[in-house]
């Protein structure tokens, strides 16, 4: 409370000494018009402001001999300071353009040495004291000839005493306001030259203070950039500090002489509109919630068209708009002072300081903002209301770090006491630490392998959906394209539909758990019914896998209180995982019994196995026991979590036992246990449960299978396809869901031999048999080796680097493309895919291929075909040689023909043959084999009906515009115009 009394004490005394600091009036001096009477008065005490009416000769450059022939027509008198703008001449009303001379008089000045100081005028002037010129400042001129200036000087001059006759020549073309607008002083040369320098030291100290609180709230924000505040608070200081150089005693002129005046005036206005927008700024980032965006952004873009405005425009334009900008300035500061009370109610931090500091900063701002405009005399007293308002924030954080240090000395006082006390808890706290820590990391590992979980879920359940929907999407596009579809078909159709179902039931059972919104309706049922129905109903399935079903219920009924319907998709998601994980030949065996109160069901199969690092986790949602993309079986990792959530729901409790194949090659297998209360007694009061006592109100809903695959036979099973040629292209398609695989074959058997493999390792086994296969369309998610090791497979074989491969698959994100692609992949196919665009995708690449092997048979026979020329040396420079070697391209020129291969079958260095080819046939070879062509293109285009690209692919040409050029290039015209001109001359 001191310390706030202290501050407001010290800004209350720097405040009224700078408002007081105006200088004293003698009564002892007389100012009449065009004179001042010093007789009564003491220049040894103090400096006298020539502030009257002085005589006023506008239009007029009067010197001192002027008056010496006869007295001037005055004009009248005119304020001194002031400026001339609407100065009523009696002819005219003036503005700021114009010269004039002003006249003064001393009267009765004791004899001494004296001195004027004088300020910078609008904008150029001319001082002579009685018949002697002492000061100037541009050049004075009677039109826009002149040159400006803003040079404040001290002018020496000696009296005898008597009277004192000061004349001044002003004009101005550059600026608003023309005349002199400044006071002048006169004084003995002491007192003049100490007012003059301790105006320069002020201004000095205030330029440093500025600069260095500028360059502290610089080095604040680069070392902590958090606090941008600290930037635009900087940026304020730095336009302060400019400005306190480029006015009042211009110190900036004496230090670069060459500025121009253009550039002064235009930055004086500049720091006027920049520093009011930094600072609002400054205190939008102090206080963000009590300021308005709008506002801010509203003096920002003023700040800135402004600020461009007087760039661009002329000096004189340019000073009209600050008057307006002095009006906006003081708008802000209405606002500023609103925000600020606002942020003082809501006890903000330092606000109270800021906001009286504000107030200091808007009275000397209506100061400045008066005197600039000429309402009142003054002087500029803004920079000292920011030194203070500055000082109040040093003393604030004075005041801080103060309290700061107090507080460290009660601390550590605290520390002192409870030094002992810490040293015996430190012997437990690395071990608390370490315990604490793999804790964390046992949790951050959950989370970790929960998100990868999920992450597994997507894409797996993308796999479940695709692969499903393209067994029934492809055959209906069929049937809508006419095609008849078989039973086997229909059958296939309605099991992948029903795979879906399933699927799409299991993931709402998830979204109700998970919601808390799942019900259970509960009556006493017989268990071991219940179980009965469900086996009898999974015979068949079984019996088409291979599996032996065995269903051990006792006689006696085992009752229980659940919910039916969630009883029969409990039991039919454990069908749905052993089916799943068990071969051909294993067994599935269901059990029910009673025991203490509980009623047991035991779930066992000769599968094969969970791994021991998966037991803790297989409960959890979103897990499988193999999630790669290699996997052998698909599921989405949330049938068992189900299970678990319908037994607790139920009050009871499910545990796991698996033998995994990899330590148990003979006895593998899996048994889950479910244990469920007797009784209801255990569901009472429970808001999720309601008792049905009336079992025939529930009326049985199908039971929608889990078993997944086709069990009617393997990818090697013959079936009735049409008679192919022997040249028919082949295709391997590489897929591991059966129904999938049988539908793709059906599909291209009609045009393609077709070839089968359910993983990568089936695929490259029969590559190494068979080396003729056209094409690969392959799946990526395979057990075993999956798509991309295959591909990366056949691509490291040099029989098999330009096969064409298609990938087939769910996975559609992006970044399997680019992996697919990059790996060597010709093209990419997502399921669920439209049959016609896969054919075409496949005919493309067939296509492509036929040509590949189109050209290179060719080539190969027209290297054969070279070989056979008789290339016998008849001379030593090998004349002849060259002489077959063009006859031999005369005849084959629509050929791709290599430098290589020529100078190989001549039996010549590859750079010799081009030498020897150059001297006998005047060109190079390409441009001898592309005369030969266009030549053969001209006689076409003149004999045949032929069109140009026909006609440019039988000369050889690989593409229409590499033809166009190289005819125009030959032939100075286009093949179209050589065409025409042919038929004009016919």
């Amino acid at each position: 409370m001191q310390i706030k009394k202290s501050v407001h004490a010290v800004v209350v005394i720097i405040t009224l000494i700078l408002f007081s600091c105006n200088e004293k009036k003698d009564e002892n001096i007389k100012k009449e018009k065009g004179e001042i009477s010093l007789e009564y008065y003491n220049l040894h005490d103090l400096i006298i402001p020539l502030d009257t009416q002085w005589e006023f000769y506008f239009e007029k450059l009067y010197t001192p001999s002027d008056f010496l022939v006869k007295q001037p027509v005055k004009t009248g008198f005119i304020n001194v300071p002031g400026t001339w703008n609407g100065y009523e001449t009696g002819e005219k009303i003036l503005s700021g353009d114009g010269y004039a001379t002003y006249r003064l008089t001393l009267k009765k000045v004791p004899a001494g040495y004296y001195a004027f100081k004088i300020p910078s005028m609008a904008t150029a002037y001319r001082m002579w004291v009685n018949n002697l010129e002492v000061s100037s400042n541009g050049k004075v001129a009677e039109n826009a000839s002149m040159i400006p200036m803003q040079k404040p000087e001290v002018a020496f001059f000696d009296s005898d005493g008597g009277d004192i006759v000061i004349i001044i020549n002003v004009s101005n073309y550059m600026s608003d306001k023309g005349g002199i607008w400044d006071t002048i002083y006169f004084g003995e040369r002491y007192n003049i030259l100490k007012k003059r320098y301790i105006s320069i030291c002020l201004e000095m100290a205030l330029f440093g203070a500025f600069i260095i609180m500028s360059l502290y709230h610089f080095a604040l924000y680069i070392f902590r950039k958090k606090n941008d505040f600290a930037l635009y608070f900087g940026l304020v200081c730095f336009i302060i500090a400019l400005r306190v150089i480029i006015t009042g005693e211009f110190i900036l002129v004496y230090f670069v002489p060459w500025i121009d005046w253009t550039l002064q005036i235009k930055t004086e206005f500049l720091t006027v509109f920049g520093g009011f927008t930094f600072f609002i700024i400054f205190l939008k980032k102090l206080y963000d919630n009590e300021f308005s965006a709008e506002i801010i952004n509203f003096y920002i873009i003023t700040g800135l068209l402004f600020s461009l405005a007087s760039l661009i425009l002329p000096v004189k334009i340019s000073a009209l708009m600050i008057p307006l900008y002095h009006m906006l300035i003081i708008a802000g500061f209405i606002i500023i002072l609103k925000s600020l009370a606002a942020a003082v109610k809501n006890k903000k931090n330092g606000s109270l300081h800021i906001l009286a500091g504000s107030i200091i900063l808007i009275i000397t701002l209506i100061n400045d903002i008066l005197d600039s405009n000429g309402l009142i005399n003054s002087t500029y007293i803004f920079p000292y209301g920011l030194l203070l308002f500055i000082f109040s924030q040093s003393v604030i954080l004075a005041k801080v770090f103060s309290e700061s240090f107090s507080r460290v000395e009660d601390l550590s006082m605290q520390l002192g006491i409870s030094y002992l006390q810490i040293d015996e808890y430190n012997k437990n706290l690395e071990l608390k630490i370490a315990e604490r820590t793999s804790e964390l990391e046992a949790a951050n590992e959950k989370l970790r392998e929960l998100d990868r979980a999920k992450t597994d879920f997507f894409a797996n359940i993308s796999h479940e959906l695709r692969t499903p929907l393209t067994l029934i999407l492809s055959p209906v596009e069929d049937a809508l394209s006419g095609k008849e579809l078989e039973s086997e078909t229909l059958e296939m159709i309605h099991r992948n539909a029903m795979n879906l179902l399933s699927l799409i039931n299991n993931l709402l059972e998830v979204s109700r758990i998970t919601a808390g919104k799942m019900k259970l309706a509960v009556y006493e049922t017989d268990i071991c019914d219940l179980v009965k129905k469900r086996c009898g109903e999974m015979e068949s399935a079984a019996k088409l896998k291979g599996i032996n079903l065995l269903c051990n219920i006792p006689p006696d009924a085992v009752k229980a209180f659940v919910d039916r319907e969630r009883s029969r998709h409990l039991l039919s998601n454990f069908f749905s995982n052993s089916f799943k994980f068990t071969e051909p030949g294993g067994s599935i065996e269901v059990s029910v019994a009673a025991e203490d109160n509980y009623c047991i069901i035991k779930f066992s199969d000769t599968g094969c196995g969970i791994p021991a690092d998966k037991l803790g986790i297989i409960f959890d949602r979103f897990t499988q026991g193999d999630t790669s993309s290699t996997r052998k079986h698909e599921g989405t990792g949330i049938g068992l979590s189900i299970v678990k959530d319908l037994v607790t729901l139920h009050g009871g409790e499910i545990s796991v036992k698996s033998w995994d194949m990899k330590y148990y090659p003979i006895n593998h297998g899996t048994v889950f246990t479910v244990k469920i209360p007797s009784g209801k007694k255990h569901l009472e009061g429970r808001d999720y449960v309601e008792f049905i006592n009336d079992e025939d109100s529930i009326t049985p809903g199908k039971i929608i299978s889990c078993v997944r695959g086709n069990f009617s036979g393997t990818s090697t099973e013959k079936r009735d396809v049409p008679a192919l040629d022997e040249d028919a292209l082949s295709i391997l398609v590489v897929e591991d869901n059966d129904d999938l695989r049988q539908l793709l074959s059906e599909m291209l058997s009609n045009q393609y031999r077709v070839f089968e493999a359910t993983n990568g390792e089936e695929a490259t086994e029969f590559l190494e048999k068979n080396e003729d296969i056209d094409l690969v369309l392959s799946d990526i998610m395979m057990p075993g080796m999956n798509g991309h090791e295959l591909i990366c497979r056949i691509r490291t074989d040099k029989r098999f680097e330009t096969l064409p491969f298609i990938f087939l698959t769910a996975r559609a994100d992006s970044f399997m493309k680019i992996e697919g692609l990059a790996l060597g992949a010709t093209d990419y196919v997502t399921k669920p895919f439209n049959s016609r665009e896969l054919l075409l995708r496949i005919s493309n690449q067939m296509e492509m291929k036929r040509l590949k092997n189109s050209v290179l048979k060719n080539y190969n026979k027209l290297i054969e075909k070279l070989k056979t020329v008789n290339l016998k040396p008849i001379s030593k420079d090998n004349t002849i040689k060259i002489e077959t070697i063009c006859s031999f391209i005369k005849e084959n020129f629509d050929q791709e023909l290599l430098r290589e291969d020529l100078a190989y079958a001549a039996g010549i260095n590859p750079d010799t043959f081009s030498r020897l080819f150059n001297q006998y046939t005047g060109s190079t070879l390409n441009d001898y084999i592309q005369n030969l062509r266009i030549a053969e293109a001209m006689h076409q285009l003149s004999t045949t009906e032929n069109t140009v690209t026909r006609i440019s692919i039988n000369t050889g040409f690989d593409n229409i515009r590499t033809f166009n050029r190289a005819f125009k290039k030959i032939t100075g015209i286009t093949p179209g115009e050589y065409r025409d001109k042919s038929r004009i001359k016919n």
